[in-house]
């Protein structure tokens, strides 16, 4: 995996909507990942010119998988479309992710486009055109939250996720808190870990392959202790419905791409109470 950041002359902050391109990004990275058995995955962001107020920058997920054939490459984007038969059955995927990627990168001002070439790797790339702040750009400074980290030292969680980029980020960041985090494939995985171990939490993503988010969580709440905390997980734009949908099932939801504060906060007031409990049964 590779990262090339050339974002030259560009010494202030852009205005966009930092979920929104995430949500692009990642998708397109886990998309390159899956179909990418050998060699590398780069995310190349470049500065492609710059006036007084604005800067264009464009974006490239280039990958030395499987590629996408030219015949293919004229109904990719659309919904539920995915390159092959085989590609589907092999790699799973609604195909969906692509045309919401579009239509985000629309809403944008600009276009999705893709370069491959079967057996030879892909390049999907786009161009925005940001507005420049007059905000110079500062050194990120570490959270007040993220600080009292230790106040996580040894909680356990169970993620149930199946996309790959969402799941080193997930480690990289829990693992800084000094969380226990037992990863699960999808559904299925996250029920058969749940029944052999004992987690404080869940994060529970929504859309995943053999069973879905909300299938296991019914299968756990019937199990012994499958009352403990459970959050769904999706991308923040389905969040309303699935709370509406199942909100007796779930404790709450978490948009992705996470927010650490956010994060941290939903789980330390978890493990809070559960600290808190323990110690009350202790002295009685």
């Amino acid at each position: 995996m590779n990262l090339d950041i050339q974002l030259d002359g560009l010494e202030n902050q852009v205005l966009g909507d930092t979920m929104r391109l995430n949500q692009v990004v990642t998708n397109l990275i886990n998309n390159a990942l899956k179909f990418t058995k050998e060699g590398f995955v780069s995310l190349k962001i470049t500065t492609v010119s710059q006036t007084e107020n604005k800067a264009k920058i464009k974006f490239e997920i280039i990958d030395t998988g499987i590629g996408i054939s030219e015949e293919n490459q004229k109904s990719i984007f659309e919904k539920y479309q995915q390159a092959e038969n085989e590609t589907s059955r092999l790699y799973g995927g609604t195909g969906l992710g692509l045309n919401i990627a579009k239509e985000i990168i629309e809403l944008h001002g600009g276009k999705l486009n893709l370069q491959s070439e079967t057996g030879k790797g892909s390049n999907f790339y786009f161009e925005i055109d940001f507005p420049i702040s007059k905000t110079q750009i500062q050194a990120p400074t570490q959270s007040k939250k993220a600080l009292k980290k230790s106040e996580l030292d040894g909680m356990k969680i169970l993620l149930a996720e199946d996309n790959r980029v969402n799941q080193m980020v997930a480690k990289r960041l829990l693992n800084k808190w000094k969380v226990d985090l037992t990863i699960a494939e999808d559904g299925a995985e996250a029920v058969d870990l749940f029944k052999a171990n004992d987690f404080d939490l869940i994060l529970m993503d929504i859309q995943m392959p053999k069973m879905n988010g909300f299938e296991a969580t019914e299968i756990i709440r019937k199990l012994p202790n499958g009352k403990l905390p459970i959050f769904s997980m999706s991308a923040s734009t389905f969040s309303t419905n699935y709370d509406i949908e199942h909100k007796n099932l779930m404790d709450g939801h978490i948009g992705k791409p996470f927010n650490p504060d956010e994060l941290f906060t939903i789980l330390s007031n978890h493990f809070t109470k559960k600290n808190i409990v323990a110690q009350n049964l202790s002295s009685n």
